[in-house]
């Protein structure tokens, strides 16, 4: 599936296609039926805190059955993969493509 270049326009299978095809399925059952705007936001708060996120999000995959783990690498690098679909904020001064494109529309 194609994505959007922005994060907040994507629907809850927009979600699911980022996380398998990056191979994030351990974050499934956290983002569990969550939008773009939903995991726009989960985004702001694993930048606000990274630590408690990290923790928080690895307790909530622990209660899931037949799901990996998630480690501190999976967790970084998903927030790495997702960066380039967060629309950037006036207050930010490197655009990239995507972000570009995302604050455009």
């Amino acid at each position: 599936m194609k994505l959007p270049h922005c994060i907040d326009v994507w629907s809850a299978d927009h979600v699911r296609s980022f996380l398998v095809a990056n191979n994030f399925t351990s974050l499934l059952p956290v983002f569990t039926d969550f939008n773009g705007q939903l995991l726009h936001q989960a985004y702001i708060m694993c930048q606000l805190n990274r630590e408690t996120m990290f923790h928080s999000m690895k307790s909530e995959v622990a209660t899931c059955e037949h799901v990996a783990p998630l480690t501190l690498g999976t967790y970084l690098h998903f927030l790495n993969a997702l960066k380039q679909y967060i629309p950037i904020s006036n207050s930010d001064t490197a655009q990239t493509p995507a972000s570009m494109i995302c604050s455009v529309m």
